[in-house]
Parts: structure tokens; C-alpha cells; sequence
């Protein structure tokens, strides 16, 4: 019988800022104490973790000197959340009839 592939594709999208949520954490800060640190707004950040917010070329780089991770995986992690949010919404839509 032949090896059945099953690609993942997942149904939901989970946004960069859970990621930057962990790294917070394991430094011993809140996003707000993160914020106030590096001159962002509080509302910045608690967008990012919740995925309202995306992350762009200048807190990639912010983010990949705080946390000794590269800008371009959290340009990655961005780029991928927003392409599962836009399938999601296609597939969510209700189809025309």
C-alpha cells in the first residue's frame, strides 16, 4: 500500500507577537516594561502579541537586537502569519450563490 502525504496546512494562524510574548517573558519583563525600555508605545507592542498590529523592517531589527535573533525571521514569522490570515478569510468567506 502506498505511503499516504499529508501536507500541513493549518486552519488557524498564530500571530509573531506569542513569540515575542516568550522572549519578553524570559527576560523578567511585561510588554509595558519592554515598551517603556526601548521608547515604543504600550499599545505597539500589545498589538503585536494579540497580531493586530504587524511587525515591520525597523522592530524586526529592534526585536532581533533585543532578543540575538535575526530581523529576518521575525520578517518571516510576520510575513507567513499574514499570508495564513488572508487564506483563512478566503476560506472563511460564504461562497456566492
Amino acid at each position: 500500500m502506498a505511503e499516504r502525504i499529508y501536507p500541513y496546512r493549518p486552519d488557524y494562524a498564530t500571530p509573531p507577537g506569542y513569540v515575542l510574548q516568550d522572549h519578553i517573558e524570559a527576560k523578567g519583563l511585561t510588554p509595558a516594561e519592554f515598551a517603556r525600555r526601548h521608547s515604543l508605545p504600550v499599545e505597539l507592542i500589545e498589538g503585536i502579541i494579540d497580531g493586530s498590529a504587524p511587525i515591520d523592517a525597523d522592530l524586526a531589527a529592534l526585536f532581533g537586537r533585543a532578543f540575538n535573533l535575526e530581523a529576518e525571521v521575525w520578517l518571516n514569522m510576520e510575513a507567513i502569519y499574514r499570508r495564513r490570515l488572508e487564506r483563512k478569510a478566503v476560506t472563511d468567506a460564504p461562497s456566492a450563490a
